[in-house]
């Protein structure tokens, strides 16, 4: 930063030499400090939630894909279900979805989809979550945990 600043204050003093005007050393510094401020600042990246892999492996188990084939998707849907109300973790995903130790989940009780025994894609999960979350959680038995 002081590096920068001496930079742009030499140019200038170079400037207004070449121009044949005289300037009192703080002009410079104000003006330098000016022209530092219309930098752009570096943009720090958000921090990434701790649950987006685990979501995202999860989501990987009960649809039935591969990870590493279909990373991308599946870290888009989980950050999308991260952001939902009530926030996605593998415990949910896997009590409704199936996967897991769940022996007949949500899904294949309750979606025409899941009743012809087609696996949940990742983006019917993130359309039915809400439902299934809300109005069908409250109608199971065992009471909804969300952490």
């Amino acid at each position: 930063m002081q590096t920068n600043r001496r930079l742009i204050r030499q140019t200038i003093n170079q400037v207004l030499e070449s121009n044949s005007v005289l300037c009192a050393p703080e002009i410079a510094d104000q003006m330098a400090d000016a022209i530092l401020a219309l930098e752009p600042k570096k943009k720090s990246r958000p921090k990434q939630d701790p649950n987006l892999f685990v979501v995202a492996r999860a989501l990987s188990e009960v649809c039935g894909l591969d990870f590493s084939a279909n990373k991308g998707q599946l870290f888009h849907e989980a950050k999308m279900l991260i952001l939902a109300s009530p926030p996605a973790t593998p415990e949910l995903v896997h009590r409704y979805y199936g996967g897991g130790d769940q022996p007949s989940p949500n899904w294949y009780k309750d979606d025409w989809r899941g009743k012809q025994y087609q696996y949940p894609r990742p983006a019917a999960i993130r359309q039915t979550w809400s439902f299934l979350i809300n109005i069908v959680g409250k109608q199971s038995a065992g009471p909804l945990v969300v952490k």
